[in-house]
Order: C-alpha cells, then sequence, then structure tokens
C-alpha cells in the first residue's frame, strides 16, 4: 500500500504544482517524496522545485525578519531505511522519530488561518512502536503554547504518523517530537 499518492498538475504561469491525498493529510501543493512517485526526472541539484519555490497560495508565513526564526526546511536524504522504502526520502529528526519533509520551502508554508487559530499538518515518520511526545512552544520572542495531535494511521507504528498542530498567535514556533531513541525539532514561522 502507498502511503501518498500524487498528482502532477501546471497552472497557466507554467509552475509545475504536486497534489497529494493521503492517511497522513498535506495541502495541496506540498511535496512530499519525491518526483520518482510521479514519473518526473529526479532532481540532482539543491534548488527548490517549482511547486516548492512557489509555495502554496494561501500561506500565512513571510520571510521571518527575526534571524532567530529561520523556518526553512533543512531536510536530509539520510532517513530510515524504512522511510525509503514508502518513498519518503527526505527528512528532518534523528534515531526514531522524523518530520516527513520536502526538500526545500519553509515549514510556515504548511500553516493556515483557522478561525482565531493557525493549523498545520506535520506528518511524522516513528522507527518504533511508541508514539513520540510532542510540543509546541513560542520561541524567539514569542510567548505561549500550541497543541498537536496525531491520529495514527490503521498501520500502526512504526511507520508514519499523522500529526496536527494548532497554534494560538503569529509568531516563531518550535514544534518538538520526543522519541524514545531521538528528537526531531523544526521552527514554524507564522508572519502577520
Amino acid at each position: 500500500m502507498r502511503i501518498f499518492d500524487v498528482a502532477r498538475r501546471t497552472t497557466a504561469a507554467g509552475l509545475t504544482l504536486m497534489a497529494c491525498g493521503t492517511a497522513v493529510a498535506c495541502s495541496s501543493t506540498e511535496v512530499i517524496g519525491s518526483a520518482e512517485s510521479v514519473g518526473a526526472t529526479p532532481r540532482t541539484d539543491s534548488a527548490p522545485s517549482d511547486a516548492q519555490a512557489a509555495g502554496p497560495a494561501s500561506s500565512v508565513t513571510a520571510k521571518p525578519a527575526d534571524p532567530r526564526c529561520d523556518d526553512r526546511i533543512k531536510a536530509t536524504r539520510d532517513v530510515p531505511k524504512a522511510m525509503i522504502a514508502k518513498n519518503l526520502l527526505y527528512g528532518v529528526g534523528e534515531g526514531d522519530v522524523w518530520f516527513i519533509a520536502a526538500e526545500g520551502g519553509r515549514w510556515g508554508e504548511r500553516v493556515e488561518k483557522s478561525g482565531a487559530v493557525y493549523r498545520g499538518k506535520f506528518p511524522l515518520w516513528v522507527d518504533g512502536a511508541k508514539s513520540p511526545e510532542v510540543t509546541v512552544r513560542g520561541v524567539a520572542g514569542t510567548q505561549g503554547a500550541g497543541v498537536a495531535s496525531a491520529a495514527p494511521t490503521a498501520e500502526g507504528l512504526p511507520g508514519p504518523l499523522p500529526m496536527g498542530i494548532e497554534i494560538p498567535a503569529s509568531g516563531c514556533w518550535e514544534v518538538t517530537a520526543i522519541g524514545t531513541a531521538g528528537t526531531a525539532r523544526i521552527t514554524v514561522h507564522i508572519g502577520r
């Protein structure tokens, strides 16, 4: 069974966008997986793909002015073999817990305004039988805490763990997942 079903479409401006439907929910333009999963030629350079450069149209993120709130996705291909077997080629983390990531872009691009709060989908890969402890807290001058909620799939763990976060306000937020044998940490910037 494939975790991600990825489809490709091209905008009038000629940008290639990826859409995915999965048990691990994702926005309509985020790229998770690889070019091979849609039959495209794999990228070998470090430049962002067209879809990554375009970002979602409804994104609430802007380039952070504060260098302490750098939310660029700094993913590695040095991920667990079980992730690679599911065609999840990029991640941020170590040991038994990883944020499933695209090759470029910003974490804040996964967040949308929803009423008085901001919500985003940040799927994890857990390489063990126990769900990690996840915290969302304000950093770099941002006060407060957010909420993370996991929605395990029928396949269970080890494997992908869909997770959503709810953030109370704009600013700089750190999302930390602590597993049994590793930690994954990302920064999410939400512009005003």
